[in-house]
């Protein structure tokens, strides 16, 4: 008998000691590209945890997982949280958001141990695929436009900015399919996880680098109000 996304919520059971003992070697991987991404252990410990909820949720091994999962046990779970009191929604969406980005650089969602690391434009691929094609649209355009006049490293550091932004957005308010019908809120709660987020070598992202990502996504809205 699998438990509901409520008693998930509400009771948090710690599923992760439990699946980090029936699969070491997962939790292992895990936990080491949770440390290369700057996530301090108790952190990484937490991201395992909610992974160990969406294997009890589904009652699938963890490699076995498919996006159409994710998507419905993201839902499933924030649901839960926004109906039951003092459970932090935007807690548990970062929470989230963070589980997915370790599992995304660590490709630890197809098999286990990965036998081949994908170049970077492969991952650029797969994560624009989760965005909404419209949105998906719209911004590698923009990223066109200023590669005939930017710094390669320029460039780069606005694609990483827009991707984040872009899975953000599709991971929190599933109803924004175009870039028209981003807000302000939007951008006010990127800028939120970046505070929220560590850096490589421990503590806060410095502010010069958040800075940055923000003049970046500032840059493109300006580029679109043109």
């Amino acid at each position: 008998m699998r438990p509901g996304a409520g008693y998930l919520v509400a009771r948090r059971p710690r599923l992760g000691i439990v699946l980090a003992r029936t699969e070491p070697e997962l939790h292992l991987r895990f936990m080491e590209t949770a440390r290369t991404h700057g996530f301090p252990d108790t952190v990484a410990m937490t991201q395992f945890n909610s992974l160990g909820h969406f294997v009890a949720l589904f009652g699938k091994q963890a490699h076995e997982l498919q996006q159409s999962d994710w998507d419905e046990g993201r839902h499933l779970l924030l649901g839960a949280a926004r109906r039951i009191p003092n459970r932090g929604v935007m807690a548990l969406s970062t929470a989230l958001f963070n589980l997915e980005a370790t599992l995304s650089h660590g490709e630890l969602t197809d098999q286990l141990p990965c036998r081949r690391t994908p170049d970077r434009a492969d991952m650029r691929a797969q994560e624009w695929a989760r965005v909404p094609v419209r949105m998906a649209d719209t911004m590698p355009h923009y990223l066109q436009q200023i590669a005939g006049t930017l710094r390669p490293g320029t460039v780069k550091n606005a694609e990483l900015t827009l991707s984040e932004f872009a899975l953000l957005v599709a991971a929190e308010d599933t109803a924004v399919t175009c870039v028209a019908e981003l807000k302000r809120r939007h951008a006010e709660r990127y800028r939120q996880c970046l505070l929220e987020r560590p850096a490589a070598r421990s503590g806060p992202l410095h502010r010069h680098t958040i800075r940055d990502r923000l003049s970046k996504l500032r840059g493109f809205f300006r580029r679109l109000d043109e």
